[in-house]
């Protein structure tokens, strides 16, 4: 007779992490880093991870983070330049701006901490503020909640999903897991509140002729592409 198949989270959740005030089970073999007093942040062990700290600031990035006019930093020098300009979130944000790659950042800060994703949301960011202990947990995919807590979706919100005429994707923040949000792109989620706030755009932009937009957008693009050649093999 056939034994069961186990759960692997290594084979399963590669190149995801999983963050909160303790690791479950399944994920006690990832790699941990000790963030805060209440958020340990579990890392697949082929996921890139980078930390670097400035005083009392520290940044803990997951993924890649490129700078288009620095093409040739990796994220060390990144991550140190970014700390090096940001005294506050505020200038923190501004720096963000400016920068590009798939990436989630841990930020420590005037003591206190936020996540930031990259501006399109291409690294997910999920988060799940456990209404009974008021822990919360962040993580790359809703499906680590329910394997790490034992979470399972709303069934009677998922019908409601699919009986409607708009069923190609959840709606904003909303996903079918109780009590379980997804952060939007240019919103950072601040770890002691657990909610989330829209931070872009925090001024008025400047008006741009289309001439000047489009070489503006040429040379990010060209060094976006540049950055990522420095990276390694690229398709």
């Amino acid at each position: 007779m056939d034994e069961p198949q186990r759960f692997d989270p290594v084979m399963l959740y590669r190149r995801q992490f999983l963050a909160g005030p303790r690791m479950p089970e399944p994920f006690r073999a990832w790699p941990v880093i000790h963030f805060s007093r209440t958020l340990l942040i579990g890392c697949h062990p082929e996921l890139e991870v980078t930390t670097v700290s400035q005083q009392s600031r520290m940044v803990v990035c997951l993924g890649h983070i490129l700078d288009p006019h620095n093409p040739g930093h990796g994220n060390s020098q990144v991550l140190e330049r970014l700390l090096t300009l940001s005294e506050t979130f505020f200038d923190l944000e501004q720096a963000l701006a400016k920068l590009g790659g798939r990436w989630v950042l841990f930020v420590s800060l005037l003591e206190k901490q936020r996540v930031y994703h990259d501006a399109g949301g291409l690294k997910s960011v999920f988060f799940y503020a456990d209404p009974s202990s008021q822990d919360l947990w962040v993580g790359s995919q809703p499906g680590l909640f329910g394997e790490g807590l034992g979470l399972s979706p709303d069934e009677q919100l998922v019908k409601q999903f699919w009986v409607t005429k708009s069923q190609n994707s959840w709606v904003c923040e909303l996903t079918p897991y109780p009590h379980t949000k997804q952060l939007l792109p240019n919103h950072f989620l601040d770890i002691e509140r657990q909610v989330s706030a829209r931070f872009w755009p925090s001024v008025a932009i400047a008006p741009q002729t289309l001439e000047r937009a489009a070489e503006q957008m040429a040379e990010i693009i060209h060094g976006l592409i540049a950055a990522v050649a420095q990276r390694g093999p690229v398709a």
